[in-house]
């Protein structure tokens, strides 16, 4: 999935939608701060200028693999500076359920402790977004102006792609 936020400003909500998730799974153990949040971004755009990826991110959006590079080279800071690791899986990957089974199982990963579950949205948006907890509409700390998906508006304007639902589990390194 390429992702983009398209308010004619940004098209970097899938760097931004790592952040506020890893920010999230690790808040019951570290809490961050503002600038450490800025500083992992930063981080994130070094990366993709070293890979020579960030304008074709700016103008298109995130892909899967360059999602999971994020979160990567966040877990890799989180473990030098904090002792913190991250765990990213994506668990409904190839596995053929119900769009009330994807909300039911976001729901389950949203409630665990030190969890935070990131989020593809397709339809009337393509973008990246976290998932803060699931109730009758599906509350989201995102990077834009989106703050919440009705579940009946699913899969009428808003699609969430299984494939692209990732947990993200944090602890402390041994």
């Amino acid at each position: 999935m390429t992702a983009v936020i398209n308010q004619g400003f940004t098209y970097l909500c899938g760097c931004f939608a790592s952040v506020i998730s890893t920010t999230k799974a690790i808040n019951g153990i570290k809490h961050l701060k503002t600038d450490y949040q800025r500083e992992l971004l930063h981080t994130l755009y070094e990366h993709l200028d070293n890979c020579r990826e960030l304008l074709d991110v700016h103008k298109t959006g995130t892909t899967n693999a360059q999602l999971e590079d994020y979160l990567f080279c966040i877990g890799e800071k989180l473990k030098i500076d904090f002792g913190i690791s991250i765990k990213v899986s994506r668990p409904l990957l190839r596995k053929k359920i119900s769009v009330d089974e994807v909300i039911n199982q976001i729901k389950q990963y949203s409630e665990m402790p030190d969890t935070a579950v990131l989020i593809g949205l397709e339809g009337k948006y393509s973008h990246w977004t976290t998932v803060d907890k699931v109730r009758s509409s599906i509350k989201l700390l995102d990077s834009g102006s989106i703050k919440q998906i009705p579940i009946r508006n699913i899969p009428q304007i808003h699609q969430i792609s299984k494939n692209d639902v990732y947990v993200i589990k944090a602890r402390v390194c041994k």
